[in-house]
């Protein structure tokens, strides 16, 4: 699971190409931030649980106590972190020069946490980033 966030730049305006680079670089950088934070803290309300669980036929099993509880997350909040797995996972790529910028995971179940069983993490710290709507709008007014 992925987003993307990139600007094109004309020609005509290359004073603006460093702007771009550091506004692309900057949100990024808030977005991956925003999406690690909102694993690793934030008050979660779901289950809690005191065992390890596998699945045998759909069906969950506890196979040993774990040694502290876990609280995971209710539908509608980030995932809970338990292993760090995820949140190690959420990489942050800047390419196009500069001018375009991927923030995700390789991990299926990143994806399968944000749509399928309603844990979004990604999305709306994306959603709540506002360098880019800062920069379109500076960059508007400067070229417009």
């Amino acid at each position: 699971m992925k987003i993307e966030t990139s600007i094109t730049i004309e020609p005509a305006l290359p004073d603006f190409a460093a702007a771009a680079r550091l506004g692309i670089a900057q949100a990024a950088t808030d977005i991956h931030r925003r999406a690690v934070e909102s694993i690793q803290s934030g008050k979660k309300s779901g289950r809690v649980y005191d065992h390890y669980f596998v699945t045998i036929k759909g069906r969950a099993v506890p196979i040993r106590a774990r040694s502290s509880s876990h609280q995971a997350s209710a539908p509608g909040e980030a995932p809970a972190s338990d292993s760090g797995a995820l949140v190690a996972s959420i990489s942050m790529d800047i390419e196009a020069g500069g001018l375009a910028a991927e923030i995700g995971t390789g991990r299926d179940y990143g994806l399968y946490l944000e749509e399928d069983m309603d844990r979004p993490w990604l999305k709306p710290a994306a959603d709540q980033n506002t360098v880019v709507d800062a920069f379109v709008r500076a960059f508007q007014r400067r070229a417009g």
